[in-house]
C-alpha cells in the first residue's frame, strides 16, 4: 500500500489544517489482545503511534504549548505523546485509527482557550449591580464589628 509522505488528518466533522508527516511518527505493531482464534497469536494487528512533541517542528509553537498543556498527562517523561488502536482486526484501520487519535488531539488543542480565573471581588463585581456590592460590603463590615465583639468576650472569661 502506497503511503504518502505527508497525511492530512481531516476529520469529516471539522477540518484539522495541520499535515502530520508519516516519516515524523513512530509506528509500532504488536499482537492484540482479546478474541481471535487460532490467528490472535499470529498477527500483529495492534499499532502503536508516537512522537516527539517538543521537536515537531511541523507543530506550529502556539499550537504546541496548548497541546503540552492539555495533554500533559498523556505525554511520557521523555516527551513523547503515544495513542495505541487495536479496535480493528486490520492493521491498517488500526492505523489510521491511531492518526485519527492525534488528529483530534491537535483539533483540541487549536481550539483550546484556557479560562481566566477571576479574584473573587471581580467576580462579584461582574455579577453584582453597584448596590448590591455596597449592600455586601455595609453587611460584610457589621459582621466583623459582630465577631470582633464576641471574640474579646470569649477571651475575658478564660
Amino acid at each position: 500500500m502506497f503511503l504518502s509522505k505527508l497525511h492530512l488528518l481531516a476529520s469529516p466533522r471539522r477540518s484539522c489544517t495541520i499535515k502530520v508527516p508519516i516519516n515524523k511518527v513512530k509506528l509500532t505493531t504488536s499482537r492484540s489482545s482479546g478474541p481471535g482464534g487460532q490467528s490472535v497469536n499470529k498477527s500483529e494487528t495492534k499499532v502503536q503511534a508516537r512522537f516527539n512533541v517538543s521537536t515537531a517542528e511541523w507543530l506550529p509553537n502556539d499550537i504546541k504549548e496548548k497541546f503540552l498543556d492539555i495533554h500533559k498527562n498523556r505525554i511520557s517523561q521523555a516527551g513523547y505523546f503515544v495513542v495505541e488502536s487495536d479496535e480493528f482486526s486490520s492493521q491498517e484501520q488500526n492505523r489510521k485509527a491511531c492518526f485519527n487519535k492525534i488528529n483530534e488531539a491537535i483539533e483540541q488543542a487549536e481550539e483550546y482557550s484556557p479560562e481566566v480565573k477571576l479574584s473573587f471581588l471581580e467576580q462579584i463585581q461582574q455579577s453584582k449591580s453597584p448596590e448590591e456590592i455596597r449592600k455586601y460590603n455595609q453587611n460584610r463590615r457589621e459582621n466583623k464589628r459582630k465577631l470582633k465583639r464576641i471574640g474579646h468576650k470569649t477571651l475575658a472569661d478564660f
